[in-house]
């Protein structure tokens, strides 16, 4: 695939996936030490950002790393039966099992 078609699909996915994020949105709370919520404040000024968001955006780009180094987009599949997951509202408690159950249902398929 050429770099203006791998970009023009990316970017419609981190369309649809804003979309996605924009209608399912949760408040969450945290507490973080004085200098780090200064250092936060800042840095969404200069970003001409609210705070919330700019918090919003690290959590999100730190997900996205931390899914890339755990190997969760190690195929289209995975990833998308991953996301899909995490759209709903089924315990994360029974997620691993899930992914289990559906690579073995993949394995059947195969053989």
């Amino acid at each position: 695939m050429g770099k203006v078609r791998q970009m023009i699909q990316n970017q419609l996915e981190a369309i649809a996936m804003a979309e996605d994020a924009a209608q399912n949105a949760e408040r969450v709370s945290i507490t973080m030490p004085h200098v780090d919520n200064r250092r936060a404040e800042y840095a969404a000024k200069y970003l001409g950002m609210s705070k919330s968001a700019f918090i919003a955006s690290v959590v999100n780009a730190a997900l996205g790393e931390f899914e890339e180094e755990a190997g969760i987009f190690k195929d289209g599949n995975y990833f998308a039966r991953y996301y899909n997951y995490m759209l709903g509202s089924k315990p994360i408690e029974d997620f691993d099992k899930f992914m289990a159950s559906q690579a073995k249902k993949e394995e059947s398929k195969d053989e």
